[in-house]
């Protein structure tokens, strides 16, 4: 049972959203509701699939930060100041976009891995489409291939998350002057490899892998 959305107020605990619950909230806040519902249904088509009898492999990228949960922290009020609604993020393993545990919803699977490859370079990473034909032509992979069996073999996700949530930017570098963060348009500038950058609001965070990076805060006005 993968959960990934919570809401918590200053006197409570965080409670989990349900899957109707996230679903209606993701459409409050205008998420692309179109794309929600074709993926809804989509997903119908295929949830009660029978796959007895059938031998199905299943290859996941991991080794990427990625994004794993999130806490809304709901508006309270202390007195006359008024403290609006907020957020915090967690990070797990996976390949930048789905996380490593939500790719085992499938039983009686042959689970595959390939480590530090991003989510839409899965299907033509070194080495995944020869094991996939060797997959199909019931071939072992072999040893020295990138595609492997052992979940252990992938990178762990381990380093700290820097977060502001306010209109001040926040810029990562790395020591050969590459940056992830929000560019001068506000999309998204991803060019740090171990950096995963996000942002929900005025709020940024950025998950960094232990190696030493430098970050910097800059108000905009």
């Amino acid at each position: 049972d993968l959960r990934y959305i919570s809401e918590k107020t200053i006197n409570s605990e965080p409670a989990y959203l349900d899957y109707d619950a996230t679903k209606n909230l993701l459409i409050e806040k205008n998420i692309n509701q179109p794309m929600l519902e074709s993926a809804d249904t989509f997903h119908q088509s295929i949830d009660e699939m029978d796959l007895s009898g059938i031998n199905v492999s299943n290859i996941s990228a991991c080794g990427k930060a990625t994004l794993s949960a999130i806490e809304i922290r709901k508006r309270f009020n202390i007195g006359s100041l008024s403290f609006g609604e907020d957020y915090k993020l967690a990070y797990t393993n996976g390949d930048g976009t789905v996380p490593i545990n939500s790719s085992f919803g499938i039983s009686n699977v042959d689970e595959y891995f390939v480590d530090k490859v991003e989510h839409s370079a899965l299907p033509s990473a070194e080495d995944v489409p020869s094991a996939v034909l060797n997959i199909l032509e019931d071939k072992s992979i072999p040893a020295e291939s990138n595609v492997f069996e052992d979940i252990n073999k992938c990178t762990p996700i381990n380093g700290v998350i820097v977060s502001v949530h306010s209109p001040i930017s926040l810029d990562i570098y790395d020591t050969n002057g590459n940056h992830s963060g929000l560019d001068l348009d506000g999309n998204i500038e991803s060019n740090i490899d171990g950096v995963s950058y996000d942002t929900i609001g005025d709020a940024k965070f950025a998950f960094i892998r232990s190696e030493e990076h430098t970050s910097e805060l800059q108000s905009r006005q």
